[in-house]
C-alpha cells in the first residue's frame, strides 16, 4: 500500500476542525468542490470523431466513465464529508480532553452548576449512513468517486504529528459466496493488511463474528479511519436460509466500538435487514436512509441527457432534442446506468452499420435487443410497478457488466476484422495499380506520370482490379473514337445559323465559310484585311 507523508496543512474554516491535522489535511470542502470531486466528464474531441471506426469503437468504452452527480447525490457526499469530520473531531477531543472533560464535570456537579455543553462531546456520535436505492442510480458511485478523488486507496502519514497513520475510507463488499463470518472476515483482513503496511506488529485474531467485531474497531481507531463503506448489503440475505446472523452480529458489534462513520449500500431488498435487525445498535444513530431513485422527466433528466449527448464518437453528431431525451426516458425508465450503456450499444451500432448517425428508431432497437434482456426490471417498471419493490428485481442479471462488455468486444473484433479486410485490398490494389503502370511505360503506351495518373485512378475506382484489367482499360481508353464531323443536316443547319450570326469580319465565320466552299482561308482573309503580303508592307 502507497504511503504519503502529509507535511502540508490547509487552515480549517470551521472553528470545530480547527487544530485537527486529520482534517487540515485537505483544503476546506464544499458542495462546488465536492461536486468537482465527484465529476467524471470522459474526453471527446471533433478529432476522434474522424478516426477510424475499430478506433472509435474503442473510444466508447470511455462512456462509463461519466458521472455527472444528480443534487441528491451532491448531498449525500456533503453528509458523508461532514459526518468524516465528525468523527474525526470527536475522536480528537476524546484523546486530548477526557481528562480536562471529567475534571471540569466533578467540578460543576460540586459547584451544583450545569454542565457546560463544550463538554457533551462524550456522548454519543452519529456515525452510521445508510443508503438503498434502485441498481443503476448511483448509490455506489458518489461515495467511492468522492473518496477516490480526495485519497485514492493510500495511507497517510503525518511526521509533524507524532507520526499519525490516517486512512480516510475502507472499501469492502459483502459477496455473493457465503461463509461463516464471510463480512467480518473481509472487512478484517482489510483492516489487519492495513495496519501490517504501517510497520507495526499485531497478532492475528481467529474467533467468533463478535470477537472480529471488537478487533476490527480497535485496528479502526489505530489507523485514524475515516469511513468504513460496506457496499451491496443485500448479499446478506441467503437464498435458503435467509439473514446472515453472522454479519448482523458482526456488524451491531462494529458500529457500536469502531468510533468513526460506517455507510452501508444496498439495493430495495436490504431495507427490511436494515429497519429489523439493526436495531441493536445502540450507539449508531443515523441522518436517516438515503434513498437514491431514478431520475424523473424533466430539468435535471435533460441536463444529464445535454452531458450524454456530448459524447458521441460518430461522425455526424446530432443534438439531443426532445424525442431523443423522451426516447431515452422510455426505454431505461431514468436510471442513468442504463442510459449510459444504451448510448453505447447504440453508438456501436450505428458505426458498424456506416448510418454514423444515431436516431430514435435506432434508440429503441437497442433498447429491445439489449436492455429489455439484460434487465427485466425495466419492462416491469414500464408496466407501472414501483422501483423500490424488491420483488422486481428478482430478476436482476448478475452478469450486466459482463454482458456489456462482451457486446462492445464483438462489435470492436468486426470492425477489426473488417479494418484488416480494407487494409489487404488496398494493399493489392497499391500493387496492382504499380504493376500496370509499368506495363504501360514498357509497352511505350505513356510516360511514367500518365501511366501513375491512370493506374491509380483506375485503382481507385475498382479496387479489386488487376493489373491486367487496368492495363486492358487503358488500352480501350487508347481506342475510344476520334470526333467527326455531324452527318446530320439539321445539326449543320443549326451550326450555319450559329457562325451566320457572327459579323462579317469575325474570323470565325471567315474559316468557317471558307471551308464549306472550299476556297482558300488565306485569299479570303487578305481579302478582308486579316493579312498582307509583306511586300505591300510599307512602314510610314
Amino acid at each position: 500500500m502507497k504511503i504519503i507523508d502529509i507535511n502540508h496543512y490547509y487552515p480549517a474554516h470551521n472553528i470545530d476542525y480547527q487544530g485537527i491535522p486529520l482534517i487540515e489535511a485537505w483544503p476546506p470542502l464544499y458542495e462546488s468542490q465536492l461536486h468537482s470531486a465527484m465529476t467524471s466528464i470522459p474526453r471527446c474531441t471533433p478529432e476522434e470523431r474522424q478516426h477510424p471506426p475499430e478506433l472509435r469503437l474503442q473510444y466508447i468504452g470511455r462512456l462509463f466513465d461519466l458521472f455527472f452527480p444528480t443534487p441528491d447525490q451532491l448531498m449525500l457526499g456533503v453528509h458523508l464529508w461532514n459526518s468524516i469530520c465528525k468523527t474525526y473531531v470527536s475522536n480528537a477531543r476524546r484523546r486530548t480532553d477526557s481528562a480536562a472533560v471529567f475534571y471540569a464535570m466533578c467540578d460543576s456537579f460540586s459547584k451544583d452548576k450545569a454542565l457546560r455543553r463544550d463538554f457533551t462531546e462524550l456522548s454519543d456520535m452519529p456515525n452510521l449512513i445508510t443508503v438503498v436505492g434502485t441498481p443503476g442510480c448511483g448509490k455506489t458511485q458518489v461515495g467511492r468517486r468522492m473518496l477516490r478523488r480526495l485519497c485514492s486507496d493510500s495511507l497517510l502519514r503525518h511526521p509533524h504529528h507524532d507520526f499519525l497513520f490516517q486512512r480516510l475510507f475502507l472499501w469492502t463488499e459483502a459477496g455473493t459466496t457465503k461463509t461463516e463470518k464471510a463480512l467480518a472476515e473481509v472487512v478484517y483482513e482489510e483492516l489487519y493488511a492495513t495496519v501490517l503496511a504501517t510497520g507495526a506488529q499485531r497478532a492475528r485474531v481467529r474467533g467468533s463474528a463478535r470477537r472480529l467485531g471488537f478487533e476490527c474497531a480497535a485496528m479502526a481507531r489505530m489507523l485514524n479511519l475515516g469511513v468504513l463503506v460496506l457496499d451491496e448489503i443485500q448479499h446478506w440475505l441467503r437464498k435458503k436460509t435467509g439473514v446472515d446472523q453472522d454479519a448482523v452480529e458482526f456488524l451491531t458489534t462494529l458500529v457500536n466500538e469502531i468510533g468513526c462513520t460506517v455507510m452501508l449500500i444496498g439495493t430495495w431488498e436490504a431495507l427490511p435487514i436494515l429497519k429489523s435487525k439493526l436495531r441493536g445498535a445502540r450507539r449508531a444513530t443515523s441522518i436517516g436512509t438515503t434513498q437514491i431513485k431514478k431520475i424523473p422527466p424533466g430539468e435535471i433528466w435533460e441536463a444529464f441527457m445535454t452531458v450524454l449527448f456530448k459524447l458521441q464518437f460518430t461522425t455526424h453528431v446530432v443534438p439531443c432534442t426532445d424525442d431523443l431525451s423522451s426516447a431515452f426516458w422510455r426505454c431505461t425508465q431514468g436510471v442513468p446506468d442504463f442510459a449510459v450503456r444504451l448510448m453505447a450499444f447504440a453508438q456501436c451500432e450505428a458505426i458498424a452499420t456506416e448510418s454514423e448517425t444515431i436516431d430514435v428508431a435506432l434508440v429503441e432497437a437497442c433498447a429491445a435487443k439489449h436492455l429489455d434482456y439484460i434487465q427485466p426490471a425495466i419492462r416491469q417498471m414500464r408496466d407501472g410497478h414501483r422501483e423500490d419493490s424488491p420483488t422486481i428485481w428478482d430478476a436482476e442479471p448478475d452478469d450486466i457488466d459482463l454482458y456489456t462488455r462482451r457486446i462492445l468486444a464483438e462489435y470492436q473484433l468486426a470492425a477489426k476484422f473488417e479494418a484488416a479486410k480494407r487494409a489487404a485490398r488496398s494493399a493489392a490494389s497499391d500493387a496492382a495499380a504499380e504493376g500496370a503502370t509499368k506495363a504501360m511505360q514498357e509497352l511505350g503506351m505513356a510516360s511514367q506520370e500518365q501511366a501513375e495518373n491512370f493506374a491509380n485512378h483506375a485503382a481507385k475506382q475498382d479496387p479489386e482490379a488487376t493489373a491486367a484489367e487496368i492495363v486492358a482499360k487503358a488500352i480501350k481508353a487508347a481506342k475510344q473514337p476520334r470526333l467527326r464531323p455531324t452527318s446530320s443536316l439539321k445539326r449543320k443547319a443549326a451550326i450555319a445559323e450559329q457562325f451566320a450570326a457572327l459579323p462579317v469580319l469575325d474570323i470565325r465565320r471567315l474559316v468557317y465559310e471558307a471551308n464549306e466552299t472550299t476556297r482558300s482561308v488565306e485569299s479570303d482573309m487578305k481579302k478582308l484585311g486579316h493579312l498582307l503580303d509583306i511586300d505591300n508592307w510599307v512602314v510610314q
